[in-house]
């Protein structure tokens, strides 16, 4: 049975990603169906988060209880570095975003400090952190699919914002900051 703490855990972390948006993008994002489709893993996990608590949904397998164990403690890791790395990319700006990938959202400013000099969507890895923290919390198809999507959707999303920066006034400083950093994970030399 998984302790109730770190489902809690999770929920907080959840909560922190939506404050994130609220508090700290730029207001005036249009509700468009592209931006409920970059949502959806997370609300898909949260209502899952909550069905598993409530014991409606198990680990689609049963595990032992060291392997049950050893998989709690991967997912407060993730959920604790997702957390982490949210908190030192915000870090990083100056002032608010705009959500570039966004039709109607140009870029403002280049961000290359903190946990952009090395990744270029770190509030995405924070994001995928999460979602594969979710799986390994409650092992099932669900939480699994769930994460091969927001994969997915995040890629999108990330190829959309870069296009963006890259047919900006920013193109060439974001050709050149491309060149240098990966999109979700450090680039090693």
């Amino acid at each position: 049975m998984i302790p109730p703490e770190l489902y809690f855990l999770y929920f907080l972390n959840f909560l922190f990603l939506f404050l994130l948006s609220r508090l700290f993008f730029e207001r005036g994002g249009k509700w468009t169906f592209p931006r409920f489709l970059s949502l959806l893993p997370f609300m898909i996990d949260v209502g899952f988060l909550a069905c598993a608590s409530l014991g409606i949904v198990h680990p689609a397998f049963a595990l032992d209880a060291l392997l049950s164990h050893g998989l709690e403690g991967g997912a407060v890791l993730l959920s604790v570095s997702s957390f982490i790395l949210v908190s030192y990319a915000i870090g990083g700006h100056r002032k608010s975003v705009p959500l570039c990938h966004q039709p109607h959202d140009r870029p403002t400013h280049l961000v290359v400090e903190g946990a952009y000099r090395k990744v270029r969507h770190p509030l995405y890895t924070a994001h995928l952190l999460l979602l594969f923290g979710v799986f390994v919390l409650v092992p099932h198809w669900i939480s699994f699919l769930t994460f091969v999507y927001g994969v997915l959707m995040l890629v999108f999303t990330a190829r959309k914002e870069e296009e963006q920066f890259l047919s900006s006034e920013f193109g060439n400083e974001y050709q050149t900051y491309m060149e240098k950093t990966g999109r979700f994970l450090p680039r090693w030399k």
